[in-house]
């Protein structure tokens, strides 16, 4: 009877030591890059104040998720072009943001197809693409980055949208090897 009591106890030990490992698996990704990343301030636009589930949360458009022709160097527009008009679909093609900082604000310096091996830069997906009807160029790239929920305390949502609306919202991330998390939202005026 003690035998069989032990393996159950083995049994629970093993079944608790492998969700640690799950969960530690899922946090250490973002524990990593929150220490160790580079901080960066982004422009915001809201999307959506509220999850009935989950609570408050402002689901954002950072200001780098629509890049422009003029974002984008004329080497790699080349590259870009040339995929678009063969009608190979750009539609979740993995794309990398490069970024500069202007007067403390990071904008978009350049996209790259392959990983950068320098700089700090943003992994994204292409999720469109916009051209013009006469040439057929491309105009702008619309672009996903796994990073647009922040989720904040209970009845103060919209505050933060009314906050981002108005024009005055920044998100500082923590970026490390183009992954990134939001840290806060902060108010510049």
């Amino acid at each position: 009877m003690k035998l069989k009591s032990n393996k159950l106890v083995v049994k629970y030990i093993v079944a608790f030591i492998i969700c640690l490992i799950l969960i530690a698996v899922v946090a250490i990704p973002k524990v990593y890059i929150s220490i160790t990343g580079d901080t960066v301030l982004v422009k915001t636009e809201a999307v959506d104040p509220r999850d009935l589930f989950r609570g408050d949360y402002v689901a954002l458009a950072l200001g780098l998720e629509m890049i422009t022709r003029d974002q984008i160097s004329e080497e790699v527009y080349k590259d870009i072009n040339e995929i678009n008009k063969m009608e190979e679909s750009l539609y979740e093609q993995e794309i990398f943001v490069l970024l500069k900082e202007n007067n403390g604000i990071h904008e978009v310096s350049d996209v790259a197809l392959q990983k950068p091996e320098a700089g700090i830069y943003l992994n994204a997906i292409i999720v469109g693409t916009y051209e013009n009807n006469d040439s057929h160029e491309l105009e702008s790239i619309q672009l996903r980055y796994e990073i647009d929920r922040y989720f904040v305390e209970e009845n103060t949502g919209k505050n933060l949208e009314d906050m981002i609306r108005e024009g005055n919202a920044f998100a500082k991330l923590k970026i490390k090897n183009g992954d990134a998390l939001i840290v806060e939202i902060i108010e510049i005026k």
